[in-house]
């Protein structure tokens, strides 16, 4: 009993020291302005907190111990999955008042079924209890950093990708915001308070551990077997997808749409779906007249999905100096204009599963590419290697990100090269404390002279990904000068900067290409739209809600050229990105049943993404509009996903 009340008295030092550190931060940052907008705010947070100091050093010092009665043993877990939830939902994305009653109430019971289960596992209340607060806390606060750094709300797909989270975690600063110093209060604040006043544990647990523990683990097997088996969004109609995700997430809570957005990890059959029927489809669609390029040279194709690569002047107008003025001004191009993505800030693997396969994120939930296996799926790498091609992936960073060597394995791709390959071959220079663009092109050129002709290079580049900090930039980067009036926009002028030493590499890796006397079709695009969290975007669009200019945040440039005549006109068009590999492979003629569906949905519905989806007429909808030709793709889709057979 004395060394349960030494250890007590010893934790609450712990808080009160905690609490203390808690204080020098808060006092600091406001200092600086970077927390607290008003004096009374940050004044009500240290009286707070002097308050947890004051109740910690009491309960260190006193002698007297409080122990709970059997209503309050009741209550305990139920007031403390209250706290929690509340906890996570300050701490992510909004305070609670934003989250309908009844959806707060059915977040916090989520929590409270696992703190049930937890007071099995381990026979103690205090422990289970401070576990759970621990574990929200910690939970929350990755929340909120998926938040800030991508400006979107986290996803399953996010925590099955923690590898390639972390691989890129060291590129950002992670600042102190209000909303985690409150979260933290409230950390301590609940272990304090259950440290003073003790529920009871249970006294013969120690006598029947394994009884206690087989029925906790049969507790959790119960519940995920119920969860696997019932629709949350059928329960409670919450559907976390489309153009408003964010609003969704933020008006039925955290844990309710991660939930929901688990259980859609692998999509559903489509209503009325069979792979006859998905085949009719196919071959139906072929009899249709769809216009192709009739092409006897089979080309070495070089596409360049350039990270980051976008340009904000679709958001809105602003002053600058030019900073894709090579890329603007291509003439000799054969096709140009905006790719829409499903993805913004991040998620760089779904743009390039969208372009590979044909299929659109819209119809999935996270991550294909850490989900999936691509073993049998339809792709244009192995429509390539049909065709006699030899099928390279360069990547300059760690290529077991987002599970890509397994995966582009899986789709035939011959070999996937990475920064160590780069290491070995040319001299690495660093932009944004990445490969610059300018020696991955260097690279890209090498493996063009090494490569038997015809070949396929798909290049993911590195150096514009996020965070952007204008005084960590290297020397070597020039930077760019904006306008007096946005002059409060640092990050902005660092990615702006970036874009324009894009653009110079874009020109040298060209120059490279127009000499080369093997015929070259070369694509260029960018695999998504930054996230930047001065707020310069929503500055210069004034978002307006609508799903018209939402999309405007998707939106990345993409041009299509090759160093020979193809003897087609130019064309400029705005399309999605499950659009560009048909597009790209029609300057060859290389085509199959696959490429000729998407073409023909292509002139109904030119963009379809995460978002939503437009159709010829030039008009916006969300995806839960009913729309005939957007079930059979969706139908078409599983089909190439998960059923297809080379031989039909």
């Amino acid at each position: 009993m004395k060394l349960v009340k030494r250890k007590k008295k010893l934790a609450c030092l712990i808080i009160v020291f905690l609490a203390f550190a808690v204080e020098i931060v808060a006092i600091v940052n406001y200092s600086k302005g970077l927390i607290f907008s008003s004096l009374s705010d940050f004044c009500k947070f240290n009286v707070l907190n002097l308050l947890l100091m004051g109740l910690g050093l009491f309960r260190y010092i006193s002698e007297i111990e409080f122990f709970t009665n059997k209503v309050i043993d009741f209550v305990y877990p139920i007031i403390l999955a209250i706290a929690v939830t509340h906890m996570i939902e300050i701490m992510c994305y909004q305070p609670r008042a934003s989250i309908k009653y009844g959806l707060f109430i059915l977040n916090a019971l989520f929590i409270l079924i696992l703190v049930y289960g937890l007071i099995l596992l381990f026979g103690n209340h205090v422990v289970s209890y401070i576990f759970i607060l621990v574990s929200g806390w910690i939970f929350a606060a990755i929340c909120h950093y998926v938040y800030v750094f991508k400006g979107v709300p986290i996803s399953p797909g996010d925590f099955i990708a923690y590898r390639t989270g972390l691989s890129v975690a060291g590129g950002y600063e992670f600042e102190l915001s209000n909303d985690l110093l409150y979260g933290t209060e409230l950390l301590l604040w609940g272990t304090t308070f259950l440290l003073v006043f003790t529920p009871k544990t249970f006294k013969s647990y120690e006598k029947k551990r394994p009884i206690f523990i087989t029925v906790g683990l049969a507790y959790y097997f119960l519940f995920a077997l119920l969860f696997s088996n019932i629709s949350i969004m059928e329960i409670t109609g919450i559907d976390v997808a489309g153009w408003e995700r964010t609003d969704i997430i933020q008006k039925s809570g955290v844990v309710i749409s991660l939930a929901e957005e688990t259980q859609r990890l692998k999509p559903d059959k489509p209503q009325n779906y069979s792979e006859q029927s998905a085949r009719e489809l196919l071959v139906q669609d072929e009899n249709d007249e769809v216009e192709t390029t009739n092409n006897d040279i089979l080309p070495n194709i070089v596409v360049v999905m350039n990270e980051s690569f976008s340009d904000l002047s679709v958001l809105g107008e602003f002053q600058s100096e030019e900073y894709m003025p090579y890329f603007n001004g291509i003439n000799d191009y054969i096709q140009k204009g905006y790719v829409y993505s499903s993805v913004m800030g991040g998620g760089t693997c779904n743009s390039e599963y969208e372009f590979v396969t044909g299929n659109s994120a819209a119809f999935v939930t996270g991550y294909p590419y850490m989900q999936y296996n691509f073993a049998n799926s339809n792709n244009i790498i192995k429509l390539l290697n049909e065709y006699g091609y030899q099928s390279v992936f360069f990547h300059p960073a760690s290529i077991e990100a987002w599970n890509r060597r397994d995966v582009y394995g899986m789709m035939g791709i011959n070999k996937c090269y990475s920064w160590e390959d780069v290491n070995n071959q040319i001299e690495w220079e660093t932009v944004n404390g990445f490969l610059s663009d300018k020696k991955n092109y260097e690279f890209v050129d090498f493996l063009f002279n090494g490569l038997d002709s015809p070949f396929f290079i798909f290049n993911v580049t590195m150096q514009n990904h996020g965070g952007y900090n204008i005084e960590a930039l290297e020397d070597n980067v020039e930077r760019i000068t904006m306008g007096d009036e946005y002059s409060g926009f640092p990050e902005t002028q660092a990615y702006l900067s970036l874009m324009r030493e894009s653009d110079k590499a874009i020109e040298e890796l060209m120059t490279f290409l127009r000499k080369q006397n093997e015929p070259t079709l070369l694509l260029v695009f960018g695999d998504h739209q930054p996230y930047l969290y001065d707020g310069f975007k929503d500055y210069i669009t004034s978002p307006d809600g609508s799903i018209e200019k939402t999309e405007s945040y998707y939106m990345t440039p993409y041009i299509i050229w090759t160093n020979y005549d193809t003897g087609t006109k130019k064309i400029e068009k705005d399309i999605s990105i499950n659009y560009l590999g048909e597009n790209l492979l029609q300057y060859t003629g290389i085509d199959n049943e696959y490429l000729r569906y998407l073409r023909g949905l292509e002139k109904d519905i030119p963009v379809i993404n995460a978002l939503g989806y437009k159709t010829a007429d030039g008009n916006w909808h969300s995806l839960d509009e009913e729309n005939d030709q957007l079930e059979k793709y969706r139908m078409v889709q599983y089909y190439e996903l998960f059923d297809y057979s080379p031989e039909g």
